[in-house]
């Protein structure tokens, strides 16, 4: 192992909300802060001022990690001229030795500021879709790829090394339960299954609800949402107008621990991932899932209890995996024992050591 030095790390991403690279940043920050000099967390979009965030900002400054936004609003062009101003009187006024870019948006949005600071972009999606002008500009960066199918998927030019992405492991572990049925006005004997991400098309949320739609509709399966989401997008619109009596979407929650506990089924139908943040923390919580059959999903979830994948998006191979799964009687104390030792690699402090290393290799790279 490299002798590690202690650095000055900011990382970027375009905001707090949308899904799990925010949930992963915010874990690995945490971890890092232990390692590092200082560590700050910038937000490129202007922070909405919502329970969620406040919640989440508050967390990070009582442990030390400085938080910080640029401004954009998102949908006024000229507002990002306006962020690159405050990013560079921002970097003028506080010195780094590495800046750490999350998703297609900062990676383009940092290399526009010409700093000299060593820039790393970390790549979390499998595969990661950005523009022929943000890989020209970034294609001497070096790269995290957040797991071996983002880099075998994406495949950039240059210094590369994958780092799986992790997940915090609390001690105790906690189980507790809300009363969602309460919440949400679901009869009391109904199972209720629970999704989770950002509403966007990797998530394949329209293929959710055209399942629900036609199989489960009038039955006592609940099917809950919870994520981010673009109140002007036209996902937005399909997935809070969809008629449906037993589908509820409940937008982003900060104890989504608490929801996986209540509920009986965790499901994916995500297109593509990179390695799901969401995912692992349903593995890490003990509930049963059923996970679209993208390779991703089967990496992770190879030889894992109480996991089923379908073989293909075929509605009915859905359909069978989920009913098999809502038959099976297991406590999620008792499937989260088995899993714990295929989840280990999956600890984000082994992450967050794993990004040390490289920051260090790089830096006595200068």
């Amino acid at each position: 192992m490299e002798n590690k030095i202690k650095l000055n790390i900011c990382h970027i991403i375009n905001c707090f909300e949308a899904g799990g690279a925010q949930t992963f940043l915010v874990s690995l920050t945490e971890a890092q802060k232990q390692i590092s000099k200082k560590i700050f967390i910038i937000s490129l979009d202007e922070i909405d001022n919502t329970q969620f965030n406040n919640f989440l900002i508050e967390n990070l400054k009582s442990q030390g990690i400085n938080v910080f936004s640029f401004n954009r609003k998102p949908g006024k062009n000229l507002s990002i001229l306006k962020s690159i101003f405050n990013a560079r009187a921002f970097f003028k006024k506080n010195d780094f030795d590495i800046i750490n870019t999350h998703l297609p948006l900062t990676h383009f949005f940092t290399s526009l500021l010409f700093q000299k600071i060593k820039i790393v972009n970390t790549i979390h999606n499998a595969p990661e879709k950005t523009n022929f002008i943000t890989r020209f500009l970034n294609k001497s960066n070096p790269k995290i790829y957040c797991s071996q199918s983002a880099k075998d998927l994406n495949k950039f030019l240059g210094l590369s090394k994958v780092i799986n992405n992790g997940i915090k492991f609390n001690k105790p572990q906690d189980f507790s339960k809300i009363n969602i049925y309460d919440e949400l006005k679901i009869p009391f004997e109904s199972k209720i299954v629970i999704s989770v991400g950002a509403v966007r098309p990797q998530k394949n949320y329209t293929f959710l609800l055209e399942l629900i739609k036609n199989h489960f509709e009038g039955s006592d399966v609940h099917f809950i949402v919870c994520g981010g989401s673009d109140p002007d997008s036209q996902f937005h619109d399909e997935i809070s107008n969809s008629n449906l009596n037993n589908f509820h979407f409940i937008g982003v929650k900060s104890n989504i621990t608490d929801y996986y506990n209540s509920c009986d089924l965790f499901l994916s139908c995500s297109l593509f991932e990179g390695l799901p943040i969401a995912v692992l923390e349903a593995f890490y919580s003990g509930i049963p899932a059923v996970l679209s059959p993208i390779e991703q999903h089967k990496n992770i979830s190879n030889n894992m209890p109480m996991c089923e994948i379908p073989e293909s998006f075929n509605s009915d191979s859905f359909v069978k995996k989920i009913q098999l799964m809502l038959n099976l009687d297991s406590s999620h104390q008792l499937i989260s024992k088995k899993r714990r030792h295929l989840l280990e690699k999956y600890d984000i402090r082994k992450t967050a050591e794993s990004y040390s290393e490289f920051y260090t290799r790089l830096f006595k790279l200068n």
